[in-house]
């Protein structure tokens, strides 16, 4: 990495650990509120059944793009994941499936997910799978190991389950707006999740475009042409 500035890289370096703590941390008010009232009966199921497919893939994502990046590009190309990025996005998953195991063994009061959460998610999956197997298929068939792993590339499966996190992030929402609404109540739903996550979304948008400003890459070659920050910058967002 070309370093212009070598306070900003510092710098960056602590809002990158700064949003990984605040959205980690972001995930145990719910948790512990659970378990409190040792129900999950306000919280939506349609929300965290969208956290998990999320994270998985994200992490698939992070892991694999940080992994295989150097293969990919050219030398003096910067690789857009941090271990930070890594950390925050296996131990989301690994809390989601935390909570998932709440909604198993505590009262649910007839809560269920949604018919249109099912089909989305199903979808989803169905999608991911095919497309790793039209990417293996075609490196069998023509041989082409340009990209080290068989679902590692421009549009491959890899970049699929990032953009696929991304729709998560965006309509996830939703359902636990709603389901506020219909009650006339944000009981079961963790304030302190929304405040931290807000905090950790901060953080994560300063990250990423402070880095331009210590690099000899310019802002727009980030954003536009390296679609792999802008996943990591919202994607991360739960």
């Amino acid at each position: 990495m070309s370093v212009r500035h070598q306070w900003l890289q510092y710098f960056c370096d602590v809002l990158g650990w700064l949003y990984f703590a605040a959205w980690s941390v972001s995930f145990y008010p719910q948790l512990l509120l659970n378990f409190k009232r040792k129900t999950t009966y306000g919280l939506s199921y349609d929300y965290q059944s969208y956290n998990f497919t999320g994270f998985l893939f994200y992490s698939i994502y992070c892991v694999c793009t940080y992994v295989n990046y150097d293969n990919t590009h050219s030398s003096n190309s910067n690789n857009p994941i941090e271990l930070n990025d890594i950390a925050f996005a296996v131990h989301a998953f690994v809390i989601t499936c935390v909570i998932l195991v709440q909604i198993m063994i505590y009262p649910r009061h007839n809560q269920h997910v949604s018919k249109f959460a099912i089909v989305f998610l199903f979808l989803a999956w169905v999608f991911a799978f095919y497309n790793l197997f039209l990417s293996i298929l075609y490196q069998l068939s023509s041989g082409d190991d340009k990209y080290g792993l068989p679902w590692f590339g421009g549009y491959s499966t890899v970049s699929y389950l990032g953009f696929v996190k991304v729709s998560i992030s965006i309509i996830k929402y939703v359902p636990q707006a709603y389901m506020n609404w219909r009650d006339k109540s944000t009981t079961g739903w963790s304030i302190g999740n929304v405040v931290l996550d807000f905090t950790g979304l901060f953080f994560s948008h300063t990250y990423k475009y402070f880095i331009p400003l210590y690099t000899y890459t310019c802002l727009c070659v980030h954003i536009y042409k390296k679609h792999h920050l802008f996943i990591c910058a919202f994607a991360g967002a739960h």
